[in-house]
């Protein structure tokens, strides 16, 4: 006769027990289109759940390539926790799709990639220029003042 223990399920993966009512946290998620949802989860949900959970509502098939960043908010009702979804690494694919893919992401985002030129325009008043991937643009005092556009 052998005496075995059983195994703790303290440390299983995709807990099975119900949770109680109070015990249920609504953790906000910021996906990359700034498109936001709020995730019910049990206060001692392990971290691996709470991404499967995010990449489940996602649809991800390829969740190696993403990841959940943690922000500290501080708002007139105290502080508290933002979670971000973000793109950890492109791998698996050759250079080109890879770039392309890159690429594709980067294209979406409007101050991705820009460094400003310090110039001054012709009456002498101090700019800065930018080479986007539409056109030119000219700052001044911070602010986008205007684009130039190829062709």
């Amino acid at each position: 006769m052998s005496c075995r223990r059983k195994q703790p399920e303290l440390f299983k993966s995709e807990n099975t027990r119900k949770p109680q009512k109070d015990s249920l946290l609504a953790l906000r998620v910021i996906f990359l289109d700034d498109s936001e949802h709020a995730f019910e989860m049990e206060q001692r949900v392990l971290g691996k759940d709470f991404f499967n959970a995010v990449c489940r509502h996602l649809k991800l098939v390829e969740s190696e390539y993403f990841g959940l960043e943690i922000l500290l908010m501080n708002s007139s009702k105290g502080q508290f926790l933002i979670f971000r979804n973000i793109i950890i690494f492109l791998r698996g694919q050759s250079p080109a799709e890879a770039d392309g893919q890159l690429l594709e992401v980067a294209r979406k985002l409007d101050m991705y990639g820009i460094r400003p030129h310090a110039a001054s325009d012709g009456e002498d008043m101090r700019i800065n220029l930018a080479v986007t991937h539409s056109g030119v643009l000219v700052f001044q005092v911070g602010t986008v003042s205007f684009m130039i556009k190829p062709g």
